[in-house]
């Protein structure tokens, strides 16, 4: 029987390589990506990744919630969520600027 043995295998590029080190991570924050082998080489890049996962999750989260504007106490408390998560999205985006900045083998690619 040739069912799911619970492991996935390594894919590999043509060239021989990993498929996982030509891989590249979206970064919501400053609207790039990083290549994923540098990412996991640079411990703050790689935490400032996690960050900009979970900021983006909490936006769509956020972003999903929008009440109806005869709720204005609720629609208040929405737009007030909304600044402070803009205010994160821009102290993660000052923060991962550094960090790409400190790992250049990242070659962060605008989109």
């Amino acid at each position: 029987m040739n069912g799911f043995d619970g492991q996935t295998p390594e894919r590999v590029s043509p060239d021989g390589r990993s498929a996982d080190q030509d891989g590249r991570i979206h970064l919501y924050c400053v609207k790039s990506t990083v290549r994923l082998a540098a990412a996991l080489d640079s411990p703050e890049l790689m935490a400032a990744v996690a960050e900009d996962t979970c900021l983006s999750i909490a936006v769509e989260d956020w972003f999903g919630r929008l009440p109806s504007r005869r709720h204005h106490r609720a629609r208040v408390r929405w737009n007030a969520e909304g600044a402070f998560l803009r205010r994160q999205r821009q102290r993660l985006a000052q923060a991962m600027e550094q960090a790409i900045a400190e790992a250049p083998e990242a070659r962060p690619e605008a989109y």
